[in-house]
């Protein structure tokens, strides 16, 4: 359990960063980075549907910051596709379905090209996350949800609602 929320730890510190970068490819590559520590967290705590869930969208996150939009958007379906039978296969109860919420929004975020709008997503996905790791005592990935909550939305407010 310890080497699992030391691992989450890493995980919080890359996530919260990306949302403070200034380009969309720049935010989901670190983003993506820190999903390999979360992917190792929940191994070790036994969350497997949420260390397959963010593999997987770790995968498509690295398909959707190519340039080739045809092939692109067949690979996601298909991964999106391991994502729902995953989330099927290792269900346990409602609560372990969060990690399912919370993927399918950063995966709708990640799609849209302005910033603001992967932020204002990327927000909405997070008390998903908090519930999951609450459910599964991922105690720093919790703390990293409320964390990168305040992040976001400092950046939504540095970046995007300061030009209004």
């Amino acid at each position: 359990m310890i080497t699992g929320n030391i691992l989450g730890a890493i995980a919080i510190l890359l996530f919260v960063s990306s949302f403070q970068l200034k380009t969309r490819k720049e935010i989901i590559i670190l983003s993506t980075v820190s999903r390999l520590f979360y992917v190792l967290q929940y191994i070790c705590l036994g969350a497997y549907s949420g260390a397959v869930i963010d593999f997987v969208a770790g995968v498509i996150s690295l398909f959707v910051v190519k340039p080739d939009k045809n092939f692109k958007k067949i690979i996601v379906l298909l991964l999106y596709a391991v994502i729902v039978a995953s989330s099927i296969l290792l269900y346990k109860n409602f609560l372990s379905c969060f990690s399912f919420f919370a993927v399918t929004l950063e995966i709708i975020a990640i799609m849209f090209k302005k910033e603001k709008t992967v932020r204002i997503i990327s927000l909405i996905a997070q008390p998903c996350w908090l519930i999951y790791n609450c459910y599964y005592i991922a105690w720093f990935s919790a703390l990293g949800n409320l964390i990168s909550i305040f992040s976001i939305t400092f950046a939504l407010i540095r970046y995007d609602f300061k030009k209004i």
